[in-house]
């Protein structure tokens, strides 16, 4: 299992991993009660998720745009086959969370940056609250800090860490 996380290679507070250590590795999410860490989907399927996203957004990176939730899910969905996220329910949102930690832990080393800064809500211009919550974990965004400043400075460091 990969560490994140500063020098101690802590798994920050609000991760699905953390939730389920201390919970018995069951959450309730709404009505259902989940194994966090798996979200209905088998380790090797996150293997794959985890290398088609990074691969995909990379390629966002080098292009200098951006993308959104929908888009990466129509994109995972296209490369590994798998079924998509539902972002209808609050298990496929958490799900999608979930998967872009995973991202942002395997590429923070090589790039210096947050991956998913590339990734935003359909029709708005921002990440989602858990891309803040990364960011604060990793020691990189403090709550009293400017949002938008903290984005564009990850923003840039992507498209200057994947320039080609």
């Amino acid at each position: 299992m990969r560490r994140f996380g500063g020098a101690s290679g802590t798994v920050p507070q609000h991760c699905p991993r953390r939730l389920a250590a201390r919970n018995r590795e069951r959450v309730q999410l709404g009505r259902y009660v989940v194994h966090v860490s798996s979200y209905g989907r088998q380790d090797s399927e996150w293997v794959e998720l985890e290398e088609a996203g990074r691969t995909y957004l990379i390629e966002v990176a080098r292009r200098g745009e951006d993308t959104s939730y929908t888009e990466l899910n129509r994109e995972l969905v296209e490369r590994t086959g798998l079924p998509g996220f539902d972002f209808s329910s609050e298990l496929g949102r958490a799900a999608m969370g979930h998967l872009l930690y995973l991202i942002v832990s395997r590429d923070y080393p090589d790039s210096g940056f947050m991956l998913s800064a590339l990734v935003h809500y359909v029709g708005g211009n921002e990440p989602g609250p858990g891309f803040y919550a990364l960011g604060k974990d990793k020691g990189l965004f403090h709550a009293s800090g400017d949002k938008l400043a903290f984005w564009v400075t990850q923003l840039q460091g992507i498209y200057a860490a994947y320039a080609r």
